[in-house]
């Protein structure tokens, strides 16, 4: 179990992106996936700082998307609200805790160098 938990981090991030190449055209659905796949990730890891971390991390990525969307950065083929497809956010918030993870788990930068 201790391996299975040590690699679910790494297995719901290549899931998104996996579900994002293939429902990208379904957004309902897409964000019903992407969701389910953080609370997942924040039932292996509970704290309620990985909580913050996942709404922070919705959000702010959510409105960096849209910031750049109204300067004209980019654009995505199916936008909900101003530009920004909805199911972005929960993405976003998978990619903060992943993000996280690979941080403190695998490259240990937590820790303070001796």
């Amino acid at each position: 179990m201790k391996s299975f938990k040590k690699h679910l981090p790494s297995f719901l991030a290549l899931t998104s992106l996996v579900a994002t190449a293939f429902l990208y055209s379904q957004p309902s659905l897409l964000f019903i996936v992407l969701l389910a796949l953080g609370m997942i990730h924040l039932w292996a890891y509970w704290s309620p700082g990985h909580l913050k971390l996942y709404i922070f991390s919705f959000f702010l990525g959510a409105l960096a998307e849209a910031f750049a969307i109204y300067f004209g950065a980019w654009t995505y083929p199916f936008p909900d609200i101003i530009g920004v497809p909805f199911w972005l956010a929960p993405l976003w918030g998978l990619a903060g805790t992943y993000l996280h993870f690979m941080g403190t788990e695998v490259f240990d930068i937590s820790k303070k160098n001796k």
